[in-house]
Formats: C-alpha cells, sequence, structure tokens
C-alpha cells in the first residue's frame, strides 16, 4: 500500500505537467519520468524541444504519477524511465507495460560504471594504475552478502531500513557477516516498522536463511544484484585506500556521468528499448 505523502506528491506532480501541457507550445511534448535525481543522466540524452522531463520522486511516485496523467490527459504520451532494482532477478515481466522501461542493471549507477570507458576513466581521473578489473570486482566482493541481503529481504518483502549502513565503509569482516549486518540492521529497521503502526510484529530475517539463498542463486548477474549507492560509496573508500584522492558519492557519481556520454548511452539495452519506442511514437532522442 501506498503511503498518503507518495499518493499526494504524485497527484502535485501530475497538475504540475497538466498546467505545462495546457501551453500551446507543450500540447505535443512527451513527458518523460525519471526517478530522484536520474534526470541529471538522462537528460542530454533527450530531444530537450521535444519532451517535459518530470523527476525528483520515487519509483512509486513516478510510476503512479504516470498512470494518473495517462488518465487524466487525452491522448497525452508519457514515459517512465526507472531503476530496475531486483526486478530482473524477481522474474518481473519488463515488457508489461510498452511505456515503461528500465535500467541495465539494478539502476543508473550500475548501468553507467558497467561501460569499459566509465571504469577506465575513473582509473584515470584518480591516477589509479593498478588492474582495472580487479579494482572495480573488490568492490563487488566487498558487498556481496549485503547484496545478498537485501535481494533477501525483497523477495521475502521483510521491510528492512538501510540507512544505520552508512557509507558501507565497515570493515571487511563484518560486511561478510551476516549475522553482524542483521544485527546492524534490526534496531533502525523495527523501529521503522512500529512507527508505521502495522498490525503485526517486526519480523526478523534470520542469518542462516540468507546462506540458503546465496547458496541457491550462486550465478547472479552482480550489477543486477547490486545497488549502485552502495557500490559507490565503497568505491569511493577504495579510492582512498589506493590512491592520493578522497571522494564522496556525490562527486564520483559527477564523475560518472560526466564519462557516460551519449556513445556509452547507446551501448544500453535501455537505449535500444526507447530507440524502438521512437520508432512506433515520437523519436525523441538527442541526435548523436
Amino acid at each position: 500500500m501506498k503511503s498518503l505523502a507518495q499518493s499526494l506528491s504524485a497527484e502535485i506532480m501530475v497538475g504540475q505537467l497538466i498546467l505545462k501541457l495546457s501551453n500551446p507550445n507543450n500540447r505535443q511534448k512527451v513527458v518523460v519520468w525519471t526517478e530522484g535525481k536520474n534526470w541529471r543522466t538522462y537528460h542530454g540524452f533527450f530531444d530537450s524541444n521535444k519532451i517535459i522531463m518530470s523527476g525528483k520522486g520515487s519509483c512509486q511516485q513516478i510510476e503512479k504519477g504516470h498512470r494518473l496523467l495517462t488518465e487524466k490527459v487525452n491522448d497525452v504520451k508519457s514515459i517512465v524511465v526507472m531503476d530496475a532494482d531486483f526486478k530482473r532477478l524477481e522474474g518481473h515481466n519488463m515488457s508489461a507495460d510498452p511505456n515503461i522501461f528500465y535500467t541495465d542493471g539494478h539502476d543508473v549507477e550500475m548501468m553507467m560504471i558497467k561501460q569499459d570507458k566509465v571504469q577506465n576513466g575513473i582509473c584515470r581521473t584518480f591516477e589509479y594504475d593498478g588492474d582495472n578489473g580487479l579494482f572495480f570486482e573488490e568492490v563487488f566482493e566487498d558487498l556481496l552478502y549485503l547484496s545478498y541481503f537485501k535481494w533477501f529481504d525483497c523477495h521475502h518483502k521483510r521491510c528492512y531500513a538501510y540507512a544505520s549502513m552508512g557509507k558501507v565503509n565497515q570493515n571487511l569482516s563484518q560486511l561478510q557477516d551476516l549475522a553482524w549486518i542483521e544485527n546492524k540492521l534490526y534496531p533502525e529497521s523495527k523501529a521503522k516498522w512500529e512507527s508505521s503502526n502495522h498490525e503485526t510484529s517486526f519480523v526478523r530475517i534470520k542469518p542462516d536463511d540468507v546462506g540458503d539463498f546465496i547458496a541457491a542463486h550462486r550465478t547472479i548477474d552482480k550489477y543486477e544484484m547490486t545497488n549502485g549507492h552502495d557500490y559507490y560509496n565503497r568505491l569511493c573508500m577504495h579510492i582512498k585506500n589506493k590512491t592520493n584522492y578522497v571522494r564522496n558519492e556525490e562527486c564520483l557519481n559527477d564523475t560518472v556521468i560526466a564519462l557516460f556520454d551519449y556513445e556509452q548511452f547507446k551501448n544500453t539495452n535501455l537505449y535500444q528499448s526507447l530507440k524502438a519506442w521512437c520508432n512506433n511514437n515520437v523519436d525523441i532522442l538527442a541526435k548523436a
């Protein structure tokens, strides 16, 4: 069930868009919905004369806004570009709605950093002269158990909260300990659950159950399973430890966005899906 705040935000966004679309200069424009700050990555890939970009909401908010808009405005063209999260791993039908598009990988951060040019550019920018492949692989290994824990949580709908993990700069021995991860997350998760007035008690995740889950899902695309914010924060720690540069997630993300140019975007499945939509509707993609 979506919260009142999410519903209200979607209503507000739709009201603002209806006002914009009432302008004769905007009536033929396509509304492009993006999550949070993801518009910073995408805006240059679309023809600004043909779209109205609406973002800054959660995935639930923008999907609800998209559906409300199409219900309220006849013949409006509206598409959503959102993070995949665990949907592919959960067997979600990614083509159920032809107007909703998903990132390659878990989210936009992982879609960008998957590109070889982006990885090579990061190493050049921060003057890392070691093995590029090993450098990025180590981050995945550091986050492996936390990523599996999050997927298990999503799969079983336990609703853990993750703010207490912070910048994911814990000792590797802690991040490889499922019991430590659960104990770290439990107090905040239980408090958040109880503050939401659920009728049932919060159900803790048993580390052994996650262990069994891992054993049953060994062959998994790491780019699909790993959260991009976790990855970027942990990568910042590796950059600090192996180079002379100190960066936070936001600064690193700025670097990645600059490296992820239109040519890199064209390498993605997301681009191909959007291109197919354009061929059948309106060509809203920027020209290379």
